[in-house]
């Protein structure tokens, strides 16, 4: 009877610890994880648990011993994690608000010709369009720069407070 009274104590203590780290959420984000040691990772938080965070070295891999780490929340200084598609987001409001300005500019500056010529497009209108079209161009690459260096800084500094925080905020994501 002593036997089965251990293995059932075992069992006990054992589905606990099991069931006590269950993923709260499988995640691909670009991050940077700086310890409280101030070592630096780069990669992507795979996953969330209470009180860990599984962290990867490749985007698209299934998860081997050699590809992710775990970080406990109590090593965790500061996490940087890149928002999802800012890139994209950046170029697509850039291009839009440049297009609009350069419309508005191109339009103020157009001049009148002296002479009558002949006109296959209205020259105001060319005008306008080729100041959207530059303003275009101009917004949608500071956008998509703007967009490529926006992250969220998440100081954790080892505390499980600040940690769950992080978590909540990242269903945002």
């Amino acid at each position: 009877m002593k036997p089965v009274s251990i293995l059932i104590v075992i069992s006990i203590l054992f589905g606990q610890t099991v069931f006590s780290q269950q993923v709260q959420r499988a995640l691909s984000l670009r991050a940077i994880i700086v310890s409280i040691k101030q070592d630096t990772s780069n990669g992507y938080v795979r996953a969330l648990t209470d009180s860990t965070l599984a962290f990867g070295t490749k985007l698209n891999t299934l998860f081997s011993a050699d590809q992710y780490k775990i970080f406990p929340y109590s090593d965790i200084n500061e996490i940087y994690i890149q928002k999802k598609a800012r890139v994209g987001k950046g170029i697509a409001i850039g291009a839009t608000v440049g297009a609009v300005v350069g419309a508005l500019i191109g339009a103020a500056s157009y001049k009148a010709p002296t002479q009558a010529q002949f006109e296959i497009i209205d020259e105001k209108s060319a005008a306008t369009l080729g100041g959207a079209l530059i303003g275009a161009a101009a917004g949608a690459l500071i956008g998509g720069l703007a967009g490529g260096f926006s992250h969220k800084k998440f100081i954790i500094e080892g505390n499980k407070i600040k940690f769950q925080a992080m978590q909540k905020k990242l269903k945002l994501f």
